[in-house]
Order: C-alpha cells, then structure tokens, then sequence
C-alpha cells in the first residue's frame, strides 16, 4: 500500500510517539533489571523493530521527502530490519532532517541492545556453570 496523506496523520504521530515512548520504558526496565533473559531481549527487539518501522511509516506520510524508496509499511519494517541489523543495503536512505534524527535513535537503540544480549547471554552461561558445578560438587560429597 503507498504512503498516502490522510486526516488522521497527526493521529498517527501521537501514536508513534507514545510507541517510541513506551519502548524507551521498556528498554530503561530492561536495563535495570539484573535478572534479565535472552528472549525478554528477543520479545524487545521484535517490538521495537515495529515501533520503529511504524515511526518510519507514519514520518513518511506526514513529512513527504524524508525518506528515498519508503512508500509502503512493508517498506518502513524491510528498512527498520536492515538498519538494525546493520546490513545497511542503500536502497531506502533517510534524506530529511527528522528522518536522519530517527534513523540515529535506532542505531544507538541497536548498538545499546546488542551489549544487553551480549551481557545477557554471557550471564546465561555464566548461571548454568555455576548451576553445572554445583551439581558436580553436590553428586561427589554423597
């Protein structure tokens, strides 16, 4: 479906405002919670994947020209998917100001979730060999 301007494009700012709002909380919790777990992390990701291609959508209906080659929602998560992953094709590129200012917010997001799984995972592992040689010693003292 193309991009089109409509009545209820300011509607969908708000929306896309209070998404990016409620993703900052989520990832602030996140980042404070010690006990964290690699699918909490993947369940963040895939709701920030939408709230940004979401956010990329309705920038480029309300603010034609902000973006080259974005003109469907399957476009916005097909570019918000690439950028994260840092494939970075070049097909679709942020040309205005407030395009640029979003694409940067996902990158530092991406970067700052990628040490959260980093950690996440180490302390995973970190948990199951302390689990594993408790074990060890637990079945050697009987």
């Amino acid at each position: 479906m193309p991009v089109r301007l409509d009545n209820d494009s300011y509607l969908q700012g708000l929306i896309a405002g209070l998404m990016l709002l409620a993703l900052a909380w989520a990832i602030t919790t996140q980042i404070r919670e010690q006990d964290r777990r690699f699918f909490d992390l993947v369940a963040l990701m895939f709701i920030a994947a939408h709230a940004c291609a979401f956010a990329c959508y309705v920038l480029a209906t309300q603010e034609p020209g902000q973006f080259t080659g974005l003109t469907t929602r399957t476009d916005a998560l097909y570019f918000t998917v690439v950028t994260m992953s840092t494939v970075g094709f070049g097909d679709i590129h942020p040309v205005g100001q407030q395009a640029k200012l979003l694409v940067i917010a996902m990158i530092i997001f991406d970067l700052i979730f990628i040490a959260a799984l980093g950690h996440a995972m180490s302390e995973t592992l970190r948990t199951a060999r302390e689990h594993r040689s408790h074990q060890l010693r637990k079945n050697h003292e009987q």
